[in-house]
């Protein structure tokens, strides 16, 4: 009786076929990992920052993104001077908002999609960095203030906690997300130090 000392290439596909539907089949059921959830987070986050700024430029008014870190969530309101507009185009309500003009968006409602990423501080980007917990567009799509804003995100606790950062440019208006890595906050800047 004759040996085989190798496998054919018809069997090695074989194999690699089996791998790729369990991998598959795995995949789906799994949790997203640390970067996926900040990413999935700050692409919510700076959906709502877009959001605002095109509805500035829309309307030629003002919008601001109001952000709370005890209830991790943000609200969109129209702050301009045309009372008209204080009532949000209908298919913007969610349904965590109290009434039309008010759009509210919590991250805990995207929990299985971002995990427990926490709103870990806000702050606006002048010549000195300070603590702020709302961003103003004006009708030419920048923030009125004329100062960037940055939002830090957060997931993990301790040694593990890992940061991502949404980013508004003070003379554009352009929203941008940050890298992901393990720098948090200014000191003083963080959740805790804003709710004094």
């Amino acid at each position: 009786m004759k040996t085989r000392d190798g496998v054919t290439l018809l069997e090695l596909m074989i194999v690699i076929l089996l791998m790729a539907i369990i991998a598959g089949l795995a995949l789906p059921g799994s949790q997203p990992t640390v970067h996926e959830q900040l990413r999935a987070a700050a692409n919510i986050v700076a959906s709502e920052l877009e959001l605002a700024r095109s509805l500035a430029v829309s309307y030629n008014s003002n919008y601001t993104v109001f952000i709370d870190d005890v209830t991790n969530g943000l609200a969109l309101r129209h702050t301009g001077v045309n009372a008209v507009l204080n009532s949000l185009p209908r298919e913007l309500i969610t349904t965590e908002s109290s009434n039309e003009t008010v759009r509210i968006v919590n991250l805990t409602k995207f929990r299985d999609t971002i995990g427990d990423v926490r709103i870990a501080a806000t702050a606006e980007l002048g010549a000195v960095m300070r603590a702020e917990k709302k961003i103003e567009f004006g009708p030419e799509g920048m923030p009125t203030s004329g100062l960037g804003f940055i939002i830090w995100l957060k997931v993990g606790r301790e040694a593990s906690t890992r940061y991502v950062t949404v980013i508004v440019d003070g003379e554009t208006g352009k929203v941008t997300r940050g890298p992901l890595d393990s720098t948090p906050p200014p000191a003083g800047l963080s959740s805790d130090g804003l709710r004094k």
